[in-house]
């Protein structure tokens, strides 16, 4: 492996990465499910698009409402990262 990492530190670091990852992309994510939901059940249809479903769940629920249901996400991470850390690798 490159530089002076063993396995483990390459598996939290892979993993930190994948919680920035989520953290970054989970809002673009829920307002996907949104709008798909809203497809398929025209009595909820509330946005127009993508800027618009933004600005309305902004405007109606705040900023934190882009990232509802952030939590399991984050602890399924977490789990891998604590799980990498502890099981034995080879270096």
């Amino acid at each position: 492996m490159p530089g002076n990492l063993n396995a483990k530190s390459w598996m939290v670091a892979g993993s930190g990465s994948a919680l920035i990852a989520a953290l970054l992309v989970y809002p673009a994510d829920m307002l996907k499910t949104r709008l798909i939901v809203q497809d398929v059940n025209p009595s909820l249809s509330h946005y127009r698009g993508v800027m618009d479903g933004f600005r309305k769940i902004w405007k109606a629920e705040g900023v934190l409402a882009l990232y509802k249901g952030l939590l399991p996400t984050f602890l399924g991470r977490c789990f891998l990262i604590m799980t990498s850390t502890i099981l034995p690798t080879k270096n």
